[in-house]
């Protein structure tokens, strides 16, 4: 006896419950499509682009640079800064941003300014996460700020981590350079 035969049998002896076994019939194929959609539905990347939005709540001129790593040790060194003495101690004059950065840094000297912004003003970009797979990978936002003090914790960068976990997407070729992807 095949499936759709039995399946038959089944909906006619449910007479007039009918109507609720096609209801429950489609609810399962729709939980079974589902995991096919399991990385949107769970929050996995799958080798696409990622929408960043910041917003600086408080005032510090700069730029932001963005590193993906496999776990924090791999993430990158803050930016070679260049500074000035005060009386007050060393003041962050500039810092290097890498043009063409190379892995574990994604993108470098985004959102570039040196003048304040309106209250609420939002800057969005999208950057491109390589096709790889990792299970616990740290994605780094960090803010450098130029004429700031020193800071014990971060010198003169503010630190933003999130932990992401991206599956590579078979049609694509897999992104070289990633140190030690889990």
């Amino acid at each position: 006896m095949n499936l759709l035969h039995v399946y038959g049998r089944v909906l006619a002896l449910l007479g007039p419950e009918r109507r609720l076994a096609w209801i429950l019939a489609l609810a399962n194929l729709t939980l079974a499509a589902a995991q096919f959609a399991d990385p949107v539905l769970l929050g996995r990347i799958i080798g696409t682009q990622l929408h960043i939005k910041v917003k600086e709540t408080v005032y510090h001129p700069g730029h932001y640079r963005v590193a993906l790593a496999a776990d924090p040790t791999h993430l990158p060194e803050d930016p070679e800064t260049v500074t000035r003495d005060t009386e007050k101690g060393p003041y962050s004059v500039s810092a290097k941003i890498d043009s063409a950065p190379k892995p574990p840094v994604l993108v470098d000297g985004l959102f570039v300014h040196s003048e304040r912004f309106p209250s609420g003003h939002i800057w969005e970009t999208d950057v491109r996460i390589p096709n790889i797979d990792c299970e616990n990978c740290t994605l780094q936002v960090i803010q450098w700020m130029a004429e700031h003090g020193f800071n014990a914790q971060g010198g003169y960068t503010y630190h933003h981590c999130a932990e992401l976990k991206i599956s590579a997407d078979p049609a694509l070729p897999r992104d070289k350079g990633w140190a030690a992807t889990k």
